[in-house]
């Protein structure tokens, strides 16, 4: 990985997804499409697209470490509000912050919240 590629990744990780892109091209002087291929070279992903996965991941561990309120969980990982944080979590898995709750934890018995539902 280039220094460049890895620091910026790195600026990405220790902000948990909440920097400027803009700002990581001034800090390296790359273009938008010399950053973004670098990326794409080295990590997979568009520098943005990759932020936006550090900040999701930011709000599993959030959700996974306990049962704070989803509104608390948007502002500690950087969310303008929940509903912003809802929908961005949605787009990138497909359900809601509340329906990764309601599968994720058991109700005593061993099955889900989520799985009562559907029964």
């Amino acid at each position: 990985m280039t220094p460049e590629g890895a620091w910026s990744a790195a600026r990405i990780d220790r902000t948990h997804g909440d920097v400027a892109i803009g700002a990581l091209r001034r800090e390296t002087g790359f273009s938008p499409a010399r950053l973004a291929a670098l990326f794409r070279e080295e990590i997979g992903l568009p520098p943005k697209l990759y932020a936006r996965v550090v900040r999701f991941r930011r709000v599993l561990k959030i959700l996974q470490d306990g049962r704070a309120p989803l509104a608390d969980v948007a502002l500690d990982a950087a969310f303008y509000d929940q509903p912003h944080m809802t929908a961005e979590f949605r787009e990138l898995s497909g359900i809601t912050p509340g329906e990764f709750l309601l599968a994720r934890h058991p109700v005593g018995d061993g099955t889900t919240a989520a799985e009562l539902r559907t029964s």
